[in-house]
């Protein structure tokens, strides 16, 4: 039963791109949010991070270089 659940999974997934980079390109219809957040990430959440950094769900991970020095 896992596997056919892995399987819908994977077909429904096709064709979706992860982002791997922080922010969006200006045509991109997500562009107002992701760099909203971008912007926060970069001027407030990498200074306060401190011990041990957990990114649940984080994809295609677009900000693991911003807290690479962190880790």
């Amino acid at each position: 039963m896992k596997n056919v659940e892995h399987s819908r999974l994977q077909e429904a997934l096709t064709g979706i791109v992860r982002q791997s980079s922080s922010g969006a390109p200006p045509d991109d219809h997500h562009y107002l949010i992701l760099s909203i957040i971008d912007r926060w990430m970069r001027q407030h959440a990498v200074h306060a991070v401190r011990g041990t950094l957990l990114d649940y769900g984080c994809g295609g991970q677009p900000y693991r270089e911003l807290f690479g020095p962190c880790i």
